[in-house]
């Protein structure tokens, strides 16, 4: 028996649906539209101003490493600062503290006022996250490395990054101490804040031996054999860091609950 039911075209998918839809949003013609309707205008407005901060996002972070390189924020963290007295205390025109200051507070890190700019409470949160301001100075490097991304995941260049931080790959911690012992404390302000999260989610009750392997200079174990005071504790990193890590812990009152063992966890065996 003959089907003589009526062939319709298959549904559309949704990546076709979603493709129309891209093709209309990318049309000049539907933005102006959607500019000069009130419902849509406000979803076109948000849209755009998401758009604009990705454009700007590395302005952004060039104005959040000057206000850190100056330390605005604890400048202005305890009374407001004139602009004048910011720009004698940094060395800066005052037009140029001005401009600066305006685009930090449009950042959300201080608040104008008639006496000055003040730190808002975003400026003080950050001045309270152990290793930030460090890691903030490290980005002219990450930004030189990136200033060519497409050659840099192409593997056509040479990371400044990996020559900075050797310790990190594997290379250079012996021929180089003071640049491991550097990593290390950068790395020890910020495992404190892991430290806190992960030792409020995971308990620890029934462990009886606790091994870190690339564990630093122990803020990690330290934390934990603080909550934890019958936990035996092995602390596993380079040679290099090995002294940091004996200070640390012995300031802890720790030391004796620590095994420090030297090794590269990518040579020697665990």
């Amino acid at each position: 028996m003959a089907d003589v039911r009526p062939h319709l075209p298959p549904a559309p998918s949704a990546e076709t649906w979603r493709g129309r839809l891209n093709r209309l949003v990318a049309s000049r013609a539907f933005q102006r539209w959607a500019a000069r309707v009130p419902g849509v205008r406000r979803l076109a407005r948000r849209e755009g101003e998401r758009l604009f901060d990705l454009v700007a996002g590395f302005v952004h972070t060039q104005v959040l490493l000057a206000v850190v390189e100056l330390d605005l924020l604890r400048a202005c963290r305890d009374a407001p600062v004139r602009t004048a007295a910011l720009a004698i205390r940094a060395g800066v025109a005052a037009e140029r503290m001005e401009a600066l200051m305006r685009a930090a507070a449009a950042l959300g890190l201080f608040r104008a006022g008639r006496d000055g700019w003040q730190t808002s409470r975003l400026g003080a949160a950050a001045l309270g996250v152990p290793g930030l301001a460090a890691m903030i100075r490290h980005h002219p490097v990450l930004y030189r490395d990136l200033s060519d991304p497409v050659a840099l995941l192409r593997g056509e260049v040479e990371t400044e990054l990996a020559a900075f931080w050797p310790y990190v790959f594997g290379a250079g911690a012996a021929e180089d101490p003071g640049r491991a012992a550097d990593y290390s404390a950068l790395m020890a302000d910020t495992q404190g804040l892991v430290a806190e999260e992960v030792l409020a989610a995971v308990s620890l009750k029934g462990v009886r031996r606790l091994v870190d392997v690339g564990g630093g200079t122990g803020a990690f174990l330290a934390e934990a054999g603080l909550r934890w005071p019958a936990l035996s504790m092995v602390l596993f990193d380079l040679p290099a860091v090995v002294p940091g890590a004996e200070a640390r812990l012995s300031r802890a009152g720790l030391r004796d609950r620590v095994e420090i063992v030297a090794g590269s966890f990518r040579d020697d065996p665990l």
